[in-house]
């Protein structure tokens, strides 16, 4: 099918490995994720939170950045959104409803995800 406009994709993939001690299932605190007391929170905080809602340059509303990407999440990151941060779990199912291209942008996690050294 041909496009009537030239188009972008922007594809993320949202992968976290865990960070909690598997003894008492709490996150590691760690200095280096200062101000945030561990890994999860800084990441979460920087990035996965900010895609919710970044602000328009059209206005004071805010935009729900997971309605114009394609995306992917891995298996513990969607855990910790559904445990700790359920209004960024709902902001990304609600841009499942409601998605800029009209389509569905999930493409498929792989069982298993390799981190490689530089």
């Amino acid at each position: 099918m041909p496009l009537d406009k030239p188009a972008v994709i922007l594809h993320a993939h949202f992968y976290q490995p865990p960070r909690f001690d598997p003894w008492t299932g709490l996150p590691h605190l760690d200095p280096a994720a200062a101000p945030w007391l561990n890994w999860n929170e800084k990441i979460y905080m920087e990035c996965y939170g900010r895609l919710r809602s970044i602000l328009s340059s059209s206005g004071p509303d805010a935009l729900n950045a997971y309605q114009y990407l394609s995306w992917d999440w891995g298996p513990f990151l969607w855990e910790i959104l559904h445990q700790a941060y359920p209004r960024t779990r709902h902001a990304v199912l609600e841009a499942l409803e409601h998605h800029a291209s009209g389509a569905l942008p999930l493409v498929a996690h792989p069982p298993v995800h390799p981190l490689l050294p530089p």
